[in-house]
């Protein structure tokens, strides 16, 4: 590879230009260098760049506000229909899981299948997890934690 100094000379691909200590900085792009070279080229003033900058603020607040409207409302669904999927999802979970015990390992029915049958109570108890998470996850309180959720951190 040929090493070169000067940075006046155009680089082809392959080669490696070395710049001076002090033009690194000039020669690394400033944070939206191309808008604004893209605004001077148009020849648009200064008031209207900044009105464009703090326009693309307003547009960037007000989608992080919509956002957290849609999360606050997913996450009071979320926390009204809890209980209904507790006692769906735990309490279906619990006579499977009983039946399977019953009816296929101590009664011991031939055609019974326990193992399917206990594979979907893990999968309920599993759905109603993944339904906590979630809805931890949409409203940003850690309903369990390390000692439990009746105690303030």
């Amino acid at each position: 590879m040929n090493a070169r100094i000067d940075s006046n000379v155009p680089a082809r691909p392959g080669n490696v230009v070395y710049l001076p200590n002090g033009a690194t900085q000039a020669a690394r792009p400033a944070r939206g260098a191309a808008v604004m070279q893209a605004a001077r080229s148009l020849n648009i003033s200064g008031a209207v760049r900044a009105t464009g900058r703090a326009g693309g603020r307003a547009v960037v607040a007000m989608l992080w506000a919509a956002l957290m409207t849609l999360r606050m409302a997913g996450g009071a669904l979320f926390i009204l229909t809890e209980p209904l999927m507790r006692w769906v999802c735990c309490g279906l979970a619990t006579i499977m899981f009983f039946t399977t015990i019953l009816l296929g390992f101590i009664i011991e029915l031939p055609r019974f299948p326990a193992w399917s049958m206990l594979g979907a109570s893990i999968g309920l108890v599993m759905i109603y997890m993944v339904y906590f998470l979630v809805m931890s996850a949409l409203t940003g309180v850690r309903f369990m934690g390390r000692r439990g959720y009746d105690y303030d951190d």
